[in-house]
């Protein structure tokens, strides 16, 4: 709904770092009209968002989830409170993993670094039970994020290409796709590390950690 709000401005901060990267092969100042073409998208999308009629909309859509939200309760308590929905995330994030490993098209890394976070969150949750291991854990993770978070920028950016039309277009997406390539590299390399185990063993290890922590 207000996504176009954080979409806005990663447009020109992707394309920055993009030039930035490879300022050794280009010189920046011959992407001025992509750069211009860009920033005036941007400015379309931030209006659009914007607007009172969607910023109302939100906001009660904002308010509806908060209502609900006060009216969950947990069925359990303790370790059984938290491990279904623990094993469901880490499942659902290693399945995402192997779709992206198989079929690297974007959407599948999108929906992997969807999924990676919410392991993420789980973990940074979980850290105090035991820091010494969970705490790196979830570093390594939020690195996972990071990168996969790139891709869909440089995804964003390619597709904004698409709609502006600037001058050298094919030579920016030429860098896209290599620095695409570069992050997808690195994404698989983590994700073999962090979703090696199945779920139940994944879930496993944390209960030792929970009960350790509660002993």
């Amino acid at each position: 709904m207000l996504s176009n709000v954080r979409d806005a401005p990663i447009l020109l901060d992707t394309a920055h770092n993009l030039f930035d990267r490879f300022g050794d092969r280009y010189d920046k100042s011959h992407f001025g009209d992509a750069e211009d073409k860009l920033r005036r998208l941007s400015d379309r999308m931030t209006s659009a968002a914007t607007d009172p009629e969607r910023l109302q909309h939100a906001r009660l859509q904002t308010e509806k989830a908060r209502a609900c939200a006060t009216r969950i309760k947990p069925s359990s308590n303790g370790w059984r409170a938290i491990s279904p929905g623990l094993r469901q995330t880490f499942r659902k994030a290693r399945k995402a993993y192997l779709r992206s490993r198989q079929n690297g098209d974007s959407a599948n890394f999108h929906e992997w670094r969807k999924d990676a976070k919410y392991v993420r969150y789980h973990i940074e949750l979980l850290s105090r039970s035991r820091p010494r291991r969970l705490e790196p854990l979830a570093e390594e993770l939020h690195r996972l994020t990071d990168l996969l978070g790139e891709m869909h920028d440089l995804d964003l950016l390619s597709r904004a290409l698409q709609r502006t039309k600037p001058k050298r277009a094919a030579e920016i997406d030429a860098l896209i796709e290599h620095r695409w390539r570069e992050l997808r590299v690195g994404a698989l390399i983590l994700g073999h590390d962090l979703f090696a185990e199945k779920p139940k063993r994944f879930a496993k290890d944390l209960h030792a950690c929970w009960r350790n922590w509660h002993r």
